[in-house]
């Protein structure tokens, strides 16, 4: 028998290359990606390095909660799942040129799968919290549903369970709420206006580049929804969130209360958006109207939300 021996690189050994060497690899790599993906890729990590500059993160090397995060945002802004996943790639692709570790963990890639089944439905139109649908949550919220143990609430955990869905349902359609700003949403954030209107204060919104913050108002029914869920809570103070809830946690929950309303399916967190455009185009108010109350960066998102409405309009001129 003849004994192989293998001879090993000591524990802390480099590979030590040359100059021509190193380039080849160099222009390999290069060579992986087209010109249209790295011009891609440097556009989106450009637009991430800028926000992790707003936001005071890191973005080389960025930690994986920031790339949720921003993953998040992305998502938040309505952006479309194969956008999200180029910004990531870019970032990662950012994190390997410089020979970091990338910040794509297992739970980055979680945090995606939960975004493509949430975006999943908002591509296809969420249905509309409109005035209709709002009609119907109000009207069957607060009675008693079955557990997801099988058991029938007991009338007072419907009625604080209800409370919740009716304002939360309210607000959200009202002031157009994303989920992210409805999650966030703190007493203090929620102020008396005139008339019996209210007004919430939205400290983060997107088409907020000063940062200065956002007043949206809501009507006299949303005010008092809300005040009547401030006095269930004994001990509430400004600081507290209003609803307590994650983003997924009221995605999930937009759609519980309209199914249960027999309103069927196709409702999630985008749908207080869809109902606030299509209540106001209803009305009859211009598209401008939407989109400043709405907190859009330009009017195509609130146009697509209402283009049945502007089809519908022809039946003036047809009937």
């Amino acid at each position: 028998m003849t004994l192989q021996i293998q001879q090993t690189q000591p524990e802390n050994a480099s590979a030590v290359l040359t100059d021509e060497q190193r380039q080849r690899v160099a222009d390999a790599l290069e060579s992986a990606q087209s010109e249209n993906t790295r011009r891609n890729y440097a556009s989106q990590f450009g637009k991430f390095r800028s926000w992790c500059e707003q936001e005071g993160y890191s973005a080389l090397p960025a930690q994986p909660e920031v790339l949720a995060a921003y993953a998040v945002e992305l998502a938040d802004d309505e952006k479309s799942m194969s956008t999200i996943r180029l910004a990531v790639a870019s970032i990662v692709d950012a994190h390997r040129r410089e020979g970091l570790e990338s910040p794509q963990t297992a739970g980055v890639t979680e945090t995606l799968r939960g975004l493509s089944r949430q975006i999943g439905v908002s591509q296809k139109q969420a249905r509309p919290l409109d005035a209709d649908a709002l009609a119907a949550i109000r009207a069957t919220a607060l009675n008693p549903r079955i557990s997801r143990g099988g058991s029938l609430e007991t009338a007072e955990t419907a009625l604080k369970r209800g409370r919740v869905d009716i304002a939360l349902a309210s607000v959200m359609s009202d002031a157009g709420l994303r989920i992210s700003e409805a999650a966030a949403l703190r007493w203090r954030d929620v102020l008396d206006a005139e008339n019996g209107a209210g007004l919430v204060y939205i400290e983060r919104s997107k088409t907020d580049q000063a940062g200065e913050g956002a007043y949206v108002v809501v009507t006299p029914d949303t005010l008092t929804a809300l005040k009547q869920l401030r006095q269930d809570s004994q001990t509430w103070s400004d600081e507290d969130l209003v609803f307590g809830l994650s983003m997924s946690q009221t995605s999930r929950r937009v759609n519980s209360m309209a199914r249960t309303a027999g309103l069927g399916e196709g409702y999630s967190g985008h749908s207080g958006r869809v109902g606030l455009a299509i209540r106001m185009t209803r009305r009859g108010a211009p598209l401008q109207a939407v989109q400043t109350h709405g907190r859009w960066k330009s009017p195509s998102m609130p146009a697509r939300y209402t283009r049945s409405e502007k089809a519908l309009e022809a039946l003036e001129w047809l009937v």
